[in-house]
């Protein structure tokens, strides 16, 4: 499917067309879905290894690539419209479930590692949306 759908979009991507646009996969499913009628299937058994490169474990890498997460989800809004469903339902269930009940989890077991992993989560999730406002701003000026 991938081959005959000729791959992911080359305007898309780290390595070529826009550097910091990412989500070339959503893209993909969607041409995957208007192609044949269907899109990706959920397979929750299946196993996947995915190598991580140590530089992508060190804090300023974490930040830029969640500002431009947030810019790539705005751009997938407007280049595959309908397709931020999951990221919205993702984001009520962290800040509606998720980050209260780590919060609790603290209080009743404080330790200084879980504190800093809320604040990384808060951190990290308000950069993911400062880069989708810029997104908001640098797509308006696109039409």
């Amino acid at each position: 499917m991938f081959l005959a759908l000729d791959g992911f979009d080359t305007a898309i991507g780290g390595r070529k067309g826009d550097k910091n646009l990412q989500d070339g996969e959503t893209e993909l499913c969607a041409r995957m879905q208007a192609e044949n009628g269907e899109g990706v299937w959920y397979t929750p058994d299946a196993v996947v290894g995915h190598k991580v490169f140590e530089y992508r474990t060190e804090t300023p890498w974490l930040f830029k690539r969640a500002f431009w997460q947030g810019y790539s989800k705005r751009a997938m809004e407007e280049l595959v419209p309908g397709s931020s469903s999951a990221e919205s339902e993702f984001l009520g269930d962290l800040l509606r479930d998720f980050l209260p009940n780590r919060v609790a989890s603290i209080f009743k077991s404080p330790s200084v590692s879980a504190v800093a992993q809320l604040l990384m989560l808060v951190l990290l999730t308000g950069t993911v949306g400062l880069g989708y406002a810029y997104g908001i701003w640098a797509w308006s000026l696109t039409r």
